[in-house]
């Protein structure tokens, strides 16, 4: 099967204490414990495989908000365990994701610096979030490795 790409987004949560969590903690905690839920509104929740790659880009408004912190290959994608993996206030998640050779970069790559080579961004740029709604967005190799490159 070939190999797919995506941008798995976090955005700043809210914790069950009612604490605003940063999207970048909200990463963190997801890749140190190696579970990323997926939800029923996630986009491609249903077509991320075993071996695809994933960039991990950062929403909110907080430290490194708009930009991609890191990547990681598929390893698992399995239906949700009954297992929650944090404590932050969400939807029950109906898969969740592990992940082999997780890289965190050194220096996170900014999104809107890239915007002007990405296929997938609108033509009307001050619009260019709505590209990465709905937590995980589809992308070709070429954008994948754009991405990557700071």
């Amino acid at each position: 099967m070939p190999v797919s790409y995506y941008i798995l987004v976090a955005n700043d949560a809210e914790d069950i204490q009612g604490k605003l969590v940063p999207a970048l903690d909200v990463v963190q905690a997801r890749l140190a414990s190696n579970h990323w839920d997926l939800y029923q509104g996630t986009r491609n929740r249903a077509a991320i495989n075993v071996g695809d790659r994933c960039l991990f880009y950062l929403a909110g408004r907080r430290s490194n908000a708009q930009h991609v912190v890191g990547e990681a290959t598929v390893m698992t994608v399995a239906p949700f365990n009954g297992r929650l993996s944090n404590n932050l206030l969400t939807e029950l998640p109906v898969r969740y994701l592990r992940f082999d050779s997780i890289m965190i970069y050194q220096s996170p790559v900014s999104f809107r610096a890239k915007l002007d080579e990405l296929s997938f961004v609108p033509q009307n740029r001050q619009k260019w979030g709505t590209s990465l709604q709905s937590g995980c967005r589809k992308v070709s190799r070429k954008d994948f490795n754009i991405l990557r490159e700071n």
